[in-house]
């Protein structure tokens, strides 16, 4: 079997899953399902995420069309590699991986200025093999060192998850990069590799040119200034019963503390590396802590030289506020399994509440300061003319999206209730990703979002 016939065999059982499930969906996908909700009454929290590196994530794709030696200055190779890395060997590297494998496909992460992702829908990227997952994985990052800017040797990098799915053989491994003992903080690199020993997937967020920078691996910030510094970000005040609990003697200087009366547990600090942009990384303090006045539960990363603020991370997902619908909780608006009879009886929408998985869809199903049928997991609206341009997508007041809807009556042809159908569409299509999330069709494994956080795949 040809590897693109594979993907075209595997999306046809997709969509039979995706039928099955509308026919006979759990209760997870039921109006019933958990939300988590927080305190009843509580607004949310007063302190979004924050990255002081915000501006710079913008990936670029790159195709095999535009990956040939005249298309360098074109696409704006040159300026990306030129400096860091070896412009020429760069070259020879991604010409050698473009007559390797048809239809190559890589996006580019400006903010490391390393391949993110390199993926085919044709074929995979290597030959087969018998080597170990992780000896496959090692040489392709060999292979292509000068590409991702690695300049470290194989310690630099640790396994952190390495197991096989049962059914079809891919094997998944995950890499963890380290610096001087450090690890630095979201560099990884997430391979899939199929039963054959071929490399199907890299995604990559791997630091360049670590080695080669000098790391100050002192802190001139101790740990519980750290700690001092991140409650004042949230505006939480140290009181004199938080002390040193335990330290660690590593270079990492774990540190636990006790809670005191402004935390709801006991904080933590632990020095990591914290990338700024391609060959720029800050020693920095992450503390970790949950407030004893609310839900909250913060990462904070404080620059261990200068106390600054690097990254603020709400560990606690808010349902306050959310989008509300009136849909169809039943696998049908005429459920008849098990069967009872030719025409069965219609059932009444419901106003269902938005109950997105935060794992899944950990920015929610819809973006509230645009309240229509657009989110990171689904685009939903009308296409009479079949041309996947441009529809009808409702509006909603207050995030509510209730709109009339008459079946089975003579004049009440289904135009007129496009309103209702789109929102209906959206909601189940956002349950379905949710829930075929939880089987395992993730970012890695190439489900369908707009923004993968990060976490690999398509």
């Amino acid at each position: 079997m040809q590897f693109s016939g594979f993907f075209r065999k595997h999306r046809a059982i997709l969509f039979l899953i995706i039928l099955l499930l509308m026919s006979a969906l759990p209760k997870y996908l039921s109006s019933e399902a958990d939300t988590h909700l927080s305190d009843e009454g509580f607004e949310g929290s007063r302190f979004p995420n924050f990255d002081i590196r915000a501006k710079q994530f913008t990936d670029v794709t790159l195709t095999s069309n535009n990956l040939s030696e005249v298309d360098f200055g074109d696409v704006g190779l040159a300026s990306r590699l030129n400096g860091r890395l070896k412009l020429e060997e760069a070259k020879v590297q991604l010409q050698t991986l473009k007559q390797k494998v048809s239809g190559l496909q890589l996006r580019w992460s400006e903010l490391q200025e390393t391949p993110r992702t390199i993926f085919s829908y044709q074929m995979p990227l290597t030959e087969t093999s018998t080597a170990t997952t992780e000896s496959i994985a090692r040489r392709f990052i060999s292979n292509n060192n000068v590409l991702y800017g690695f300049d470290g040797t194989s310690n630099d990098l640790k396994i952190v998850r390495n197991y096989t799915t049962r059914h079809n053989g891919l094997r998944h491994l995950v890499l963890q990069q380290e610096s001087n003992g450090l690890q630095v903080f979201g560099a990884e690199a997430r391979f899939t590799i199929d039963a054959k020993g071929q490399v199907v997937m890299v995604a990559s967020d791997l630091a360049p040119s670590i080695s080669s920078t000098i790391i100050n691996t002192v802190a001139k910030i101790t740990a519980l200034q750290a700690l001092k510094l991140a409650a004042e970000n949230v505006e939480l005040v140290l009181d004199e019963r938080v002390k040193v609990a335990s330290k660690s003697d590593s270079v990492e200087r774990a540190t636990t503390f006790t809670s005191g009366n402004s935390f709801a547990n006991s904080p933590t600090a632990r020095l990591m590396l914290f990338p700024m942009s391609k060959g720029n990384v800050r020693l920095a303090w992450q503390v970790r802590l949950a407030s004893r006045y609310s839900p909250d539960s913060f990462a904070v990363f404080i620059d261990a030289e200068k106390g600054t603020v690097l990254l603020r991370q709400n560990m606690t997902w808010y349902f306050a506020d959310r989008p509300q619908f009136r849909v169809f909780t039943t696998p049908s608006p005429q459920p008849n399994i098990p069967f009872v009879s030719l025409n069965p009886a219609l059932v009444a929408r419901e106003l269902a509440v938005e109950t997105a998985d935060p794992i899944a869809s950990p920015k929610g199903w819809l973006d509230p300061a645009n309240p229509t049928t657009v989110g990171n997991n689904v685009i939903a609206q009308e296409d009479l003319d079949a041309n996947n341009v441009g529809g009808f997508r409702p509006v909603a007041q207050n995030l509510l999206f209730d709109y009339p809807l008459t079946l089975a009556t003579v004049g009440q042809e289904p135009e007129m209730f496009q309103a209702a159908s789109v929102t209906n569409l959206f909601y189940r299509c956002n349950l379905i990703h949710d829930y075929l999330y939880r089987l395992g069709f993730d970012e890695a494994a190439g489900n369908f979002q707009v923004d993968n956080f990060g976490r690999g795949g398509l």
